[in-house]
């Protein structure tokens, strides 16, 4: 069975949006918080670490659309997160009522993303951080869709890594890579 690693904030869930409306839309290019507003360091961690900010993320449709289409194919979805464990029931909570199905697992740690992707073993992943897709492309060999933000432009993406701006996009590179 092929199978599929989903990130989910930034993927799936609006965590950016939800942090700028709380802290301001400043230097989004940076992929560190605390980085963007080195000021209020004690500020984001409260709100990272706050079960009700996740339970209230709005949900991306373009990640939706891709998690439909993998899961329209019976690929076997995994999200896999860097999202604190005690994060589980709410994230759960988050995922149903999204619609996302059931049989999807969720692997939520602050432990090394890289290595977990590596345990699944997909035919891919979809995320939207350089940290996570260069090493997995690069290391592992697992091509990668990188969802398209400001925190992640870069000009030269490894040969395995596909740049993802929209739904169409994406199903065209799909069909060039696994038809």
């Amino acid at each position: 069975m092929k199978k599929v690693v989903f990130d989910i904030d930034g993927v799936l869930a609006d965590f950016e949006k939800a942090f700028c409306k709380e802290f301001g839309w400043n230097n989004r290019h940076l992929v560190s918080l605390e980085e963007r507003y080195p000021d209020k360091t004690k500020e984001i961690k409260e709100f990272i670490h706050n079960p009700s900010v996740y339970a209230n993320l709005e949900f991306l449709e373009l990640g939706g659309k891709m998690f439909q289409f993998f899961d329209n194919k019976a690929f076997n979805i995994s999200l896999v997160s860097a999202r604190p464990y005690y994060l589980a029931q709410c994230t759960w909570k988050w995922v149903r009522k999204h619609g996302v199905t059931l049989r999807t697992d969720i692997n939520l740690s602050r432990a090394d993303k890289i290595i977990r992707i590596e345990d699944i073993k997909p035919d891919f992943i979809i995320d939207d951080l350089l940290s996570v897709v260069e090493p997995v492309s690069d290391e592992l060999g697992i091509p990668s869709f990188l969802i398209d933000h400001p925190w992640n432009q870069k000009d030269n993406l490894a040969g395995n890594i596909h740049r993802i701006r929209d739904f169409s996009e994406f199903l065209q590179i799909y069909e060039q890579l696994y038809s």
